[in-house]
């Protein structure tokens, strides 16, 4: 065995990661391609064999020395490789298998941190490369690929056709340490202290169920795609105001967040590759390095100000890219909250993968199906895979296709979001990113986020409250219901959880309520507030409450008292927990604003839970 050598400061977080959560998949890396020629198993596991002895980060380990971690070259060439005949599989049965050794956790002690799966269907050869984010990045896995391509299926394999490497990782991390404790290293740490100085803003987004007491990493892919068109109206904003692809898609990320929660100072992370210098291009290892962007919003300037704001802080921020993140992290010392990633929460990738220069890399990066990639040795076509991880609350992707094409993939945390609210989202996007270009002189507020066909659905045909019901009747939401509940009482009006209520159930209960409330004094121009859960009383209440012709104010049962009082609503008319409404009529008087809290049994038909 080799000697113990030190880790690079991304390394060292991905293992401190790891060690948190060694059964997670969350920092996998990996590609699914279709080989476009039958499975030859012998010659594919050669050609990686002889990859492996390339590129000493592909035979690496990592070992705690003193508490310290430290990598460790394995002699020989390990690697895990597994062939298969799939041509009788189903496309659910592959999908399955895939999806397994996708995300089947690795060992950092043990090894091997690289994973090959090869199943042949046919004419064609699904082909699967994993490894552990701690020796590779996006670039390694298009250098793999393009390797793939040169070494196979020659007997003599890779090195016969590629020059030596020059440089090896572990120079880079050499490199990186000396920066980082010399006048360079010093000199990015002051730049971004003062870049990111005073209390760095948490992304607030308005997710669609409560965030979890610790940050979890289940996740999901959405995509939308953006044609040659709109792409290049894109491109000629930026240049117009004397910026990039990159920035102009960036400053439409920020403003969509803004947008989003109402915050006007946001930050976001990028990944750079860390390959600065050509000498960098060619060995495998975890060179990425993320930066941190951040956006003021404030002031409502016109879009193109916008823009051009934008691309030069960009610029500025990625010339210091040199800083490692996490020692920046360590330094600014954010106030840490283990349900949220530090620093940014929402991430903005643009990938370009220049190794893989030759044919769609958008298909490659975002998993697109069905675009190809030729290479000298072999020809590959890209695979739809599900993805079911995110290291971020949200992350945007970016890549340019065949065609000046662009693609959009959002990739979310599935315990915070909806794929439908990402849908919305993506779909918004688009929206702002056209809107943007038809004149950029209008303020960052004035730009729309519907469509012309949503904006006239959403207030005009919805909003329509002068629409006519039956003849002469008008159409208010509790006489539909009763309507409905008299055509088929037996039918399924509500369901809660495992209850189910029937609309003659929920009619009968409704209007028992109603007669209760009206004998408390309840009727027009009386406004009677809610203080229930989500459940099926809160929605009975709702109903007797305008059969009675009153009016409802929703309370948060979360809400203290004092903000229950601020509302008008005072603490003697709140039902409380085993507390009979007829109590609070008698405690009140002649009772005009009553509240429907939480209790036992409120003695109008209402069976309710207690809030928890």
């Amino acid at each position: 065995m080799s000697t113990l050598t030190p880790l690079s400061a991304g390394q060292k977080a991905l293992w401190f990661l790891h060690a948190l959560a060694p059964e997670s998949g969350a920092y996998n890396i990996f590609g699914v391609v279709r080989i476009l020629r039958p499975l030859d198993a012998a010659a594919i596991e050669r050609t990686f064999r002889a990859l492996v002895r390339r590129h000493a980060a592909l035979r690496s380990t990592f070992q705690a020395a003193d508490g310290d971690p430290r990598q460790q070259e394995v002699e020989g060439t390990p690697l895990d490789f597994a062939a298969e005949d799939a041509s009788a599989w189903s496309a659910e049965a592959l999908a399955s298998r895939l999806r397994e050794g996708a995300y089947a956790p690795f060992d950092l002690a043990r090894g091997p941190l690289l994973r090959v799966r090869a199943f042949g269907t046919g004419d064609t050869t699904v082909l699967l490369i994993v490894m552990h984010h701690i020796v590779g990045d996006a670039w390694s896995m298009g250098i793999l690929l393009r390797e793939l391509g040169a070494g196979y299926p020659t007997p003599e394999g890779v090195a016969a056709g590629l020059p030596a490497l020059s440089r090896s990782y572990a120079d880079w991390v050499a490199k990186e340490a000396e920066t980082v404790a010399g006048p360079r290293g010093e000199a990015l740490w002051e730049y971004w202290r003062e870049r990111l100085r005073g209390a760095l803003p948490v992304l607030e987004l308005p997710v669609d169920r409560p965030r979890p007491t610790a940050q979890t990493y289940a996740g999901a892919n959405r995509a939308r795609g953006l044609d040659a068109e709109r792409f290049g109206a894109l491109r000629a904003l930026g240049r117009a105001h004397r910026t990039t692809a990159f920035a102009t898609l960036l400053a439409a990320f920020q403003l969509l967040l803004h947008r989003w929660t109402g915050q006007e100072d946001v930050l976001i992370g990028t990944p750079v590759s860390g390959r600065v210098a050509r000498e960098w291009a060619g060995p495998i290892g975890y060179f990425v390095n993320p930066v941190v962007l951040r956006a003021d919003l404030s002031g409502d300037p016109p879009c193109g100000d916008f823009l051009r704001r934008v691309g030069e802080t960009a610029r500025d921020d990625l010339a210091h890219q040199g800083y490692p993140f996490p020692l920046l992290t360590e330094r600014l010392r954010p106030a840490r909250d283990p349900s949220r990633s530090p620093v940014f929460q929402a991430m903005f990738a643009h990938h370009k993968v220049p190794i893989l220069s030759d044919g769609d890399v958008a298909g490659f990066t975002l998993g697109i199906e069905g675009t190809r990639l030729e290479l000298p040795g072999l020809s590959f076509e890209s695979m739809r895979f599900v993805h079911r991880t995110a290291q971020f609350d949200l992350t945007l992707l970016a890549s340019e296709g065949a065609g000046r094409r662009l693609w959009l993939a959002c990739q979310y945390n599935t315990d915070l979001f909806d794929a439908t609210t990402i849908d919305r989202f993506l779909a918004r996007l688009q929206t702002l990113l056209r809107e943007m270009t038809v004149d950029p002189r209008r303020p960052l507020s004035a730009l729309p986020l519907l469509s012309p066909a949503e904006r006239q659905q959403l207030v005009s045909e919805w909003n329509d409250t002068g629409k006519p019901g039956e003849p002469g009747e008008p159409e208010l939401l509790h006489v539909g219901f009763l309507r409905q509940a008299a055509r088929q009482p037996e039918a399924v009006a509500l369901v809660c959880g495992e209850r189910s209520v029937r609309y003659g159930e929920l009619a009968a209960q409704a209007l028992r309520l109603a007669g209760h409330l009206r004998g408390l004094g309840v009727g027009p121009e009386t406004t009677v507030g809610v203080c229930l859960e989500r459940s099926v009383e809160m929605v009975t209440a709702l109903l007797g409450i305008l059969v009675a012709g009153g009016a409802y104010v929703p309370l948060d049962p979360g809400y203290p008292e004092e903000r229950r009082a601020f509302g008008g609503f005072d603490e003697r008319d709140v039902i409380r927990e085993g507390r009979p409404i007829e109590e609070v009529a008698a405690a009140s008087g002649a009772v005009k604003r009553d509240l429907i809290s939480a209790g036992e049994n409120l003695k109008c038909g209402i069976r309710t839970r207690p809030v928890m």
